[in-house]
């Protein structure tokens, strides 16, 4: 990473900015990994800088004191509604000025941690207003990156149309569509583990595994995210971005070489290929009853679904992807059940 860089976070009261993006902010400031930064924050609430980081402190574990007067020192919050382009127009203003304080070079991360509903309209503002601006106007020692957390978009023509808006106006390297859900260690060991171990991946096919089993259980209920849970539900909230990225990992093949991009063009290729075949939906008891909950809603909270992937190596194999909110317990598991083989033992064999 640079060592000049802003960070700009557009939705920084919501949950993610305060349990994931903030405190990870924190962790590069504590490794060293920024010198110069400001972070700046972005939303409707009207809060004070303390008033937005309280929450994040409670999520970061054994507090360097030093390191968090950095942190406090150099964040900023500033309230904006995102349907306004003068709101956009004075966060420039105050972009540049802080920018200015800290002698920074004009390195902006934009993250967009907000429903997918205000992504085409804070892409045209950001590009508007001059936060955000094409590659091809930066010189050498300046760039300009956005992230569009997930979900991106509620459907896939809705999908289409927020890549068309961004498509406008940024380069695609500049453009990063972010599931954070893939940077946990589990997710990010499954490509290494797979193909480097020439024990494991000879076995890796139809002949030898039964079935694959992928869970995502939640103890807790939708909290204060209600707005936001009650228009996209389990299946658009963690199965079809979270839960189906696992399955594509676990199911792609070798890419040439285990680089980004060559994981993602097998992801891309297994996705392709995943065919639905049966499920149920359900819901909690209370979860209309939830803040911000629609009396009459029907949307699910849980979800269980049998799928196929259509390739030679997964031919017949059943993989179930169960997820739920109020669940017994809270954990994230992939079982991979491999088929009994007969057993030729004189006596008693062994059983699970």
């Amino acid at each position: 990473m640079n060592d000049s860089i802003t960070f700009i976070v557009l939705g920084a009261t919501g949950d993610l900015a305060r349990r994931k993006l903030l405190p990870a902010i924190y962790h590069l400031i504590a490794q060293k990994r920024v010198q110069a930064f400001a972070i700046i924050g972005a939303a409707l609430s009207d809060v004070s800088v303390d008033e937005l980081l309280a929450p994040v402190r409670e999520n970061i574990n054994d507090i360097d004191e030093t390191v968090w007067k950095q942190l406090r020192d150099h964040c900023y919050y500033q309230q904006l509604d995102f349907s306004q382009l003068q709101d956009f127009n004075a966060l420039h203003d105050s972009i540049k000025n802080i920018e200015q304080k800290h002698h920074l070079m004009g390195r902006r991360l934009v993250y967009c941690a907000t429903s997918a509903n205000f992504f085409c309209g804070i892409t045209d503002y950001l590009a508007t207003s001059g936060i955000v601006v094409h590659k091809r106007e930066l010189d050498d020692d300046h760039w300009h990156r956005i992230v569009y957390e997930k979900p991106f978009g509620h459907d896939y023509a809705s999908a289409h149309q927020i890549n068309e808006c961004i498509a406008k106006y940024f380069a695609e390297d500049q453009i990063y569509r972010v599931d954070h859900y893939l940077t946990k260690e589990v997710v990010s060991n499954i490509a290494l583990m797979r193909f480097t171990n020439c024990v494991l991946e000879p076995l890796w096919n139809n002949k030898y595994i039964e079935h694959v089993q992928i869970e995502l259980n939640e103890e807790s209920g939708v909290g204060n995210r209600g707005r936001y849970y009650d228009d996209y539900g389990a299946m658009r909230d963690v199965v079809q971005n979270h839960m189906l990225e696992l399955v594509a990992l676990i199911a792609m093949e070798s890419p040439p070489q285990l680089t980004g991009e060559g994981i993602r063009e097998q992801r891309i290729d297994i996705l392709k290929k995943i065919q639905f075949s049966d499920g149920i939906r359900g819901q909690y008891n209370g979860y209309r009853d939830e803040e911000y909950i629609n009396p009459q809603s029907n949307i699910e909270t849980f979800a269980l679904l049998r799928l196929f992937v259509d390739t030679p190596r997964w031919q017949g194999v059943p993989f179930y992807l169960k997820t739920g909110k109020k669940l017994h317990k809270r954990d994230t598991v992939i079982h991979i059940r491999f088929k009994e083989v007969e057993c030729l033992l004189a006596k008693a064999c062994p059983s699970d």
